[in-house]
């Protein structure tokens, strides 16, 4: 099976998945750090550092990672980890802003990624982790297709596989 790299770019109208650079670390750094995002999120976060260790940490968890862009501005997050390729990896994905959640941005956001990704044999699968008391988190997945595989203490993991793998 062929691997390829994602595009740097991927984008569809005034939505934009730009891959991470470094000058994005000062502001990922303050906002991923709140308590509301890293709860929602279900990244574990490090220890308070200066910028620069936290976007090295986040480069170094996320195989791929992008930032969300709408007209411009830098709306949300969305990354891979614990990336086995041509088979799974886990995704991350967060909008800072709860007055830009609910507006389709991260239904947009995760298929541009997951259509990249399975049409490139990146990733046959996708694995998300959501505690399992964030019920618009939990219905957000169902409603892109994830279905709960179980339950880890108090996270749920919820798998989607690629529609060319399932046939639909």
């Amino acid at each position: 099976m062929l691997i390829t790299s994602l595009p740097r770019y991927i984008k569809q109208r005034d939505l934009t998945l730009r891959h991470l650079r470094i000058s994005d670390g000062p502001s990922l750094s303050e906002t991923l750090m709140q308590e509301d995002i890293l709860e929602s999120s279900g990244v574990c976060r490090p220890r308070r550092t200066p910028w620069i260790f936290f976007f090295w940490w986040l480069r170094k968890t996320f195989f791929i990672a992008y930032c969300i862009e709408r007209k411009s501005q830098t709306i949300g997050f969305i990354g891979l980890s614990n990336f086995t390729p041509g088979e799974s990896a886990e995704i991350s994905l967060v909008l800072f802003d709860p007055a830009s959640r609910r507006r389709g941005y991260g239904t947009r956001s995760f298929k541009l990624l997951s259509r990249n990704s399975f049409t490139t044999a990146f990733a046959n699968t996708f694995i998300v982790k959501v505690r399992k008391d964030n019920e618009s988190a939990l219905s957000f997945w169902a409603s892109l297709g994830f279905v709960t595989i179980g339950i880890d203490g108090d996270v749920t993991v919820m798998i989607r596989r690629s529609p060319l793998q399932t046939g639909k």
